[in-house]
C-alpha cells in the first residue's frame, strides 16, 4: 500500500481502511527535446481526479477520471524536396499533427468480507477521440488531410486483499474485457 498503512489509492479492496473521504487531483506536464534534430514537443493536463468515500470501515465507493492514452505530437519534415519540371521549381514539405486520446472513467467499490479478507470491484469505461492532420506544402500552398478516430470500450477489474499475518498481506487483481476498445 502506497497511500497509508493498509490503503492504496490504486487498489479498491483497501479503501474501506481509510478513515476519511479522499479527493485526489493530479496535474502533470511533459516536455521532450531532441538535441540533434532541434525538435521540441510538450503538453500538460489532468493526470487524475479521484474521489473515495469510505463507509464505516466496512465498505467504500470511489470515482476516477484519468487519461488512458494520450496521443499528442507534431512532426515537421525540415528537409525540402525540390523538383525541377516544366522550367519551374516545385518545393515539397510534410507535417503531421495529432492530438486527443482515450479517457478512462471508472466506478469502484470495496467490501470487507471477513476481518482478514477484502474484495474490490472497478468498472472502467474508456472513451475519447483523436484527430490527425497530414499537411503537405507544395510551394506556399497547404493541402490538408484530416482524420478523426472515436474510441469506446470497457473492462472490469476484480481486486482481493488477504491478510496472512499482522504485517503480511497478499493482493490479487484480475482484469476482464467487457467491450473491446474500438
Amino acid at each position: 500500500p502506497s497511500f497509508k498503512n493498509k490503503a492504496s489509492l490504486n487498489n479498491p479492496s483497501t479503501w474501506h481502511s481509510l478513515s476519511y473521504t479522499v479527493l485526489s487531483l493530479s496535474y502533470s506536464g511533459n516536455h521532450n527535446y531532441q538535441l540533434d534534430q532541434n525538435i521540441r514537443n510538450g503538453y500538460s493536463g489532468l493526470s487524475k481526479a479521484q474521489l473515495i468515500i469510505p463507509i464505516k470501515l466496512f465498505s467504500s465507493i470511489g470515482f476516477e477520471i484519468s487519461p488512458y492514452v494520450n496521443s499528442m505530437y507534431s512532426a515537421i519534415d525540415s528537409s525540402k524536396i525540390r523538383y525541377y519540371t516544366f522550367r519551374d521549381t516545385i518545393e515539397l514539405r510534410e507535417q503531421i499533427d495529432r492530438s486527443g486520446g482515450i479517457m478512462n472513467f471508472n466506478f469502484a467499490f470495496s467490501l470487507k468480507v471477513i476481518n482478514s479478507f477484502n474484495i474490490g470491484l472497478r468498472y472502467n469505461y474508456l472513451f475519447g477521440s483523436s484527430r490527425q492532420n497530414n499537411i503537405s506544402y507544395i510551394n506556399s500552398d497547404a493541402f490538408i488531410n484530416t482524420f478523426r478516430s472515436k474510441y469506446e470500450g470497457s473492462f472490469l477489474e476484480i481486486f482481493s486483499n488477504y491478510e496472512l499475518l499482522k504485517n503480511t498481506s497478499i493482493y490479487f487483481k484480475i482484469k476482464k474485457t467487457i467491450k473491446p476498445l474500438n
